[in-house]
């Protein structure tokens, strides 16, 4: 879990439906703003630009809670809103006092957490979203107060994030190593430059991890993709986009949720291009125009339905025999 200005920040996807407007959620959102130094535990929203850091520290801590705010749509990005929900967390560690601790006290016992949400209109009351907290229980205090915030302005939200139709398929996953092997370019727009991590695990359900270049030469890998029936993901790779000019350092959840790495680098950024403007750009073009016309390659790659996978098999096959020196 992190919000956009932590060092690593991944997200986990959604979809909401709701007869709210985006405007009408910004009020219900900017009407339940943060107190940081409530008397007692509390909840509320704020700006992905406030300072992060109270964050994972007893709260109390006074600091400027800013406002959520909506951004307006460009030629290829649609409307979005920014927010960040702030809630504190009763943390087992916590438990233990320090020396001169008020035990009486809950702030000794509690954590404040964070976690930003991005919101991406594709038409009025249709949305898709991101939130930065991967993990279940921070994921569901998130969208449970998103939920509320939503039925404050409207009569009606309906949030999706099991069956989201960006999520990925395992079979991608795979189709990635294919491609690897003298095949990177995905479309005009996307080279695939390196596969720097993937998982996976076997029929047994036993994981393992190949790091560095996942790639047929590693005889690990290229056995399991011989044997078959191996499910594959999540995976670290790089992409390179022609359009926006970017290296695109991400890791892909089978969920359609992804990590973006500071590593990540525009062509034309500045050197002071850092925190949370770099995150939000990333998350912005991957999230809405990347992760797309990736998933759109995948189920329009003719030639991997055809005779890719076969390929692929019979690749990995050869070069288990090569490097352990066997007869065909």
């Amino acid at each position: 879990m992190g919000v956009l200005s932590s060092s690593q920040v991944s997200a986990r996807p959604l979809r909401l439906t709701t007869d709210a407007t985006l405007e009408q959620l910004l009020d219900a959102l900017s009407g339940a703003r943060f107190v940081p130094t409530s008397d007692s535990p509390s909840v509320g929203w704020g700006s992905v630009f406030d300072d992060a850091f109270a964050v994972g520290f007893r709260p109390g801590t006074q600091f400027r809670v800013g406002s959520s705010f909506i951004v307006a749509a460009d030629d290829v990005l649609p409307r979005r809103l920014r927010a960040r929900f702030y809630w504190m967390h009763a943390n087992s560690e916590r438990k233990r006092t320090r020396p001169g601790d008020d035990t009486s006290d809950w702030r000794t016992r509690h954590v404040l957490k964070a976690a930003d949400v991005l919101l991406y209109e594709e038409r009025q009351g249709a949305f898709t979203g991101l939130v930065t907290a991967r993990d279940t229980a921070s994921f569901k205090t998130v969208t449970e107060a998103l939920k509320a915030a939503v039925l404050s302005a409207g009569d009606r939200a309906d949030l999706v994030y099991d069956t989201n139709e960006e999520q990925i398929p395992e079979d991608l996953f795979l189709w990635l190593v294919y491609l690897l092997q003298d095949r990177e370019v995905i479309t005009d727009n996307l080279y695939l430059n390196a596969i720097t991590e993937l998982s996976s695990r076997d029929r047994n359900l036993r994981p393992a991890k190949f790091g560095e270049s996942a790639t047929l030469e590693r005889v690990e890998l290229a056995a399991l993709i011989a044997l078959g029936k191996v499910h594959f993901g999540p995976a670290k790779f790089i992409l390179d986009v022609a359009d926006p000019a970017l290296s695109a350092d991400l890791q892909l959840y089978p969920d359609g949720g992804f990590q973006a790495f500071r590593s990540s680098l525009y062509e034309d950024e500045a050197p002071s291009f850092d925190g949370v403007e770099q995150a939000l750009a990333l998350f912005d073009d991957i999230w809405v125009r990347i992760l797309p016309e990736l998933r759109q390659a995948h189920r329009e790659a003719d030639e991997w339905d055809t005779s890719g996978r076969t390929t692929l098999r019979e690749e990995a096959l050869e070069q288990v025999r090569a490097l352990l020196r066997l007869g065909p």
